[in-house]
């Protein structure tokens, strides 16, 4: 399975998130629940850790709503997690057009955003299983995981 593929990519992506919400929801005590990040506030720091391993250049919000498929209102509350709860990102206009908003890692988010990288460098484990189930049957876990996770997250906020 090649790793540079982009479709690839985002399914490794959504995988990961999903797997470490229902890890975090089968193996934590209630009282951390409370503290568990969302899988699509996951899902932007993984693709921002993408960016950031190929490019020093900054993502636009835009670009990463369009690479997360989230809404410009759901990018930016996500975004707002990321970067005044943990720290990792900051937000600011872009040098070249003042309408965009560009978001940039901080030290500490390029040194998670490494972390990230060097970590799926030495994980193909995700790749495997994709090379194993095929498009078909990925997409249908995919779908499964996504159900499962929307369970999660409806009954992690009652």
């Amino acid at each position: 399975m090649d790793p540079n593929n982009e479709e690839n990519k985002d399914r490794v992506n959504r995988m990961e998130s999903l797997f470490m919400g229902l890890r975090r929801t089968l193996f934590s005590n209630n009282a951390l629940h409370r503290h568990i990040v969302p899988t699509a506030t996951m899902s932007l720091v993984r693709i921002l850790a993408d960016h950031y391993g190929e490019s020093k250049n900054p993502i636009s919000v835009g670009s990463l709503g369009i690479r997360s498929g989230l809404s410009p209102s759901s990018v930016s509350q996500h975004l707002d997690i990321i970067e005044k709860h943990k720290g990792i990102i900051k937000r600011r206009p872009s040098a070249t057009d003042k309408r965009v908003i560009e978001v940039i890692p901080t030290k500490r988010g390029d040194m998670i955003f490494a972390r990230i990288n060097n970590h799926r460098q030495h994980s193909k484990v995700l790749y495997d299983l994709i090379d194993f189930l095929g498009p078909d049957d990925t997409d249908e876990l995919l779908r499964l995981l996504e159900r499962v996770d929307e369970f999660r997250e409806n009954r992690n906020s009652r």
